[in-house]
């Protein structure tokens, strides 16, 4: 039994560090990085911690959606962000 919960507890450490910086495959086969943020400044501040020697923006989406409760309205707006490490 304590084999088995080694075994998980370094599983879940591996998935953690892996899903943080999840990398995928730009249009161009290259990898690229996918940043979905609540402002634009947040956007560029991740973006420069994952990429501390600079980067290339591939894409750039933003998405603004109503939303409505019983009291009150509002909007919120995203933005994704695909960049690539240099």
């Amino acid at each position: 039994m304590k084999s088995f919960s080694v075994v998980l507890i370094v599983l879940v450490a591996t998935l953690g560090c892996s899903s943080s910086q999840p990398t995928i495959v730009a249009p161009d086969g290259g990898p690229a990085i996918p940043l979905h943020c609540a402002t634009m400044a947040q956007c560029y501040t991740v973006a420069g911690r994952r990429c501390p020697h600079g980067y290339e923006k591939l894409d750039e989406s933003t998405k603004t959606e109503s939303r409505r409760g019983l009291m009150n309205a509002a909007t919120l707006t995203t933005t994704d962000w695909l960049i690539r490490c240099r």
